[in-house]
């Protein structure tokens, strides 16, 4: 039998765009007991500094790379965790899957200002069709669902039996501020799928 300690060990991770929540995540797969061993940024300075960022966390030994076609290709990973900005998930996830990673892609999967919703919604078929036709696993990182196995086995604890959802109220706030010029519209933007996401979970 084979633990998920065991699997966390063996894998290699890579991480895009590791200047912002990436150099967390870096962390957590780190702390997992994964090895991350590359880092990838658009530009030589953002490289840099990524691989500044993650040091300051973890003892990171691995590659950091700012040409994209030199990561693909020379980059030593199984598991990619993609945190670029949402304009770019479609072309990283979709590289990677024909590449034959794995994949966890920051929220939202896809996402672009200049687009057409229609654009957009393509973009997020392709990846799934993409994701399909290479066989790799693929998620979308949206924590909130996490929660749900514990809540059920407090509620069970507390009430007896499983909880039954008639209605469901998120309040979700933001402490930074916007990033763009589309101030509320780009928080719900990012936080969006959070709510999205657990009530998928929730009644699917």
């Amino acid at each position: 039998m084979t633990h998920t300690s065991d699997v966390a060990r063996s894998l290699k991770v890579a991480v895009i765009g590791a200047r912002g929540i990436g150099r967390h995540q870096a962390r957590w797969f780190h702390e997992a007991g994964c090895a991350v061993t590359a880092l990838y940024g658009t530009t030589p300075a953002s490289a840099a500094a990524a691989g500044e960022a993650v040091r300051s966390l973890i003892p990171f030994e691995g590659q950091v790379f700012h040409e994209w076609d030199r990561f693909i290709a020379e980059a030593d990973f199984d598991l990619c965790t993609v945190c670029s900005p949402a304009e770019r998930h479609v072309e990283n996830v979709v590289a990677l899957a024909r590449a034959g990673k794995h994949i966890l892609c920051e929220k939202p999967l896809t996402w672009n200002w200049t687009q057409s919703a229609s654009s957009m919604l393509a973009g997020g078929r392709e990846i799934v069709a993409v994701y399909r036709e290479a066989g790799v696993i693929a998620a979308m990182n949206a924590q909130y669902p996490a929660a749900l196995t514990g809540f059920v086995e407090l509620h069970r604890r507390a009430c007896g039996g499983s909880p039954s959802f008639d209605d469901l109220h998120f309040e979700m706030r933001t402490r930074g501020k916007p990033r763009s010029p589309h101030g509320a519209a780009e928080v719900w933007v990012d936080l969006g799928p959070h709510p999205l996401a657990f009530l998928d979970a929730v009644a699917p």
